[in-house]
């Protein structure tokens, strides 16, 4: 079985990750999409990082009415592993809970950008084929030629990070038009990001 692992804080989820996993399974790029909930990015600041059991939540509610939501699988693995969250240490214990699936991993064209940054990318690109999906006003680099990356260029492009969810919900505006009804909902019950 071929998995993509789409990685991410999902701070919140917003209809922008909701395309993108339905698009890899949609287009027969990996049989199933496991949504891995980071407890923490190490490349990004955890003052605005709603609980964990929360974004897991809302990454539930988001796909509860996907057609795909059998192969769309929401995944805590990272809450019981050590952390900061480092993406070869969750592929390695997985690689091992899972020997015969074969992992592919989605990523943002703005984090191909830095992914020399990350922890032993050069052994995570070895090993993985990356799915990378555009993101407006990102450059060309180099690794976007390498053999085990794949430009998913077709892939529908939503100019939304949950950056801008959260400083909505802060200064009271709608976000209706952000993320799913139930995750607004989620949102607004929970006071989060408030």
């Amino acid at each position: 079985m071929t998995v993509a692992l789409y990685f991410g804080s999902f701070n919140p989820i917003h209809i922008g990750h909701i395309a993108i996993s339905e698009y890899i399974v949609g287009e027969g790029m990996a049989d199933e999409v496991w949504l891995i909930v980071s407890p923490h990015n190490p490349l990004k600041d955890s003052k605005t990082l709603a609980n964990e059991q929360s974004r897991l939540e809302m990454a539930n509610l988001a796909f509860a009415d996907s057609i795909y939501n059998k192969q769309i699988v929401m995944s805590d693995i990272e809450f019981g592993l050590s952390k900061p969250s480092y993406t070869i240490n969750t592929l390695t214990w997985l690689k091992t809970k899972y020997p015969t699936c074969d992992f592919k991993i989605v990523i943002g064209e703005d984090n191909l950008a830095v992914f020399e940054k990350w922890k032993d990318w050069e052994l995570i690109l070895q090993q993985n084929e990356l799915l990378v999906y555009p993101r407006l006003n990102s450059q060309n680099v180099e690794l976007m030629t390498h053999p085990n990356v794949t430009m998913m260029n077709d892939a529908p492009l939503y100019p939304i990070e949950s950056t801008m969810i959260r400083d909505c919900v802060k200064n009271k505006m709608d976000i209706n038009k952000l993320t799913k009804k139930t995750v607004v909902n989620y949102i607004k019950t929970n006071k989060l990001y408030e």
